[in-house]
């Protein structure tokens, strides 16, 4: 095609250039007669393949999104159930705590009333025999004064050693 003369000069050898442009043409009027519209076929088909695939990760990403806002929504209608939860268990707490405390409340009273009252029990107890003791002690010194005749010296004595007997709780010896 492009050949170099002696002189450095390019020159065009239109033979050649005429051939493969005739070539050319007749490759592609060819290959357009028996092979174009099978071309067109695949590649139609790659675009229809292409344009479902697509279509179905649009549709699958709409279909993730409507299952990440149902996530959201069960996820947040959990957490408002555990809230309920925790605030009843609270109340329930709460209301446990004032049972238990109106009730350790009563077993104080209760506890209370018992001791005042076996307290005043034992008291009477305790009065009743002091006083059955007193009588005893007054009658002996009695006996004792009207035995050891009735000179005050010896009625001091007496009285002295019964008083004794009384603050220590021992009996008068005869």
């Amino acid at each position: 095609m492009i050949q170099t003369e002696p002189g450095g000069l390019m020159s065009i050898r239109w033979e050649a250039l005429a051939t493969q442009a005739l070539t050319f043409v007749l490759v592609v009027v060819l290959l357009r007669k028996f092979f174009w519209k099978k071309i067109q076929a695949v590649l139609a088909a790659r675009r229809r393949s292409i344009e479902s695939q697509l279509e179905e990760i649009e549709a699958t990403k709409k279909s993730l999104e409507g299952l990440r806002q149902e996530y959201r929504q069960e996820l947040e209608l959990a957490s408002e159930e555990v809230r309920a939860m925790l605030q009843m268990a609270a109340s329930e707490g709460e209301r446990i705590s004032v049972e238990l405390r109106e009730s350790a409340k009563e077993e104080a009273a209760r506890i209370r009333r018992n001791a005042h009252e076996h307290i005043e029990e034992e008291s009477a107890r305790a009065e009743a025999e002091m006083g059955g003791r007193l009588a005893d002690l007054a009658t002996r010194a009695a006996g004792l004064a009207i035995q050891d005749g009735l000179d005050l010296e010896s009625h001091r004595k007496i009285l002295d050693a019964v008083i004794r007997e009384i603050a220590s709780g021992r009996e008068v010896a005869r």
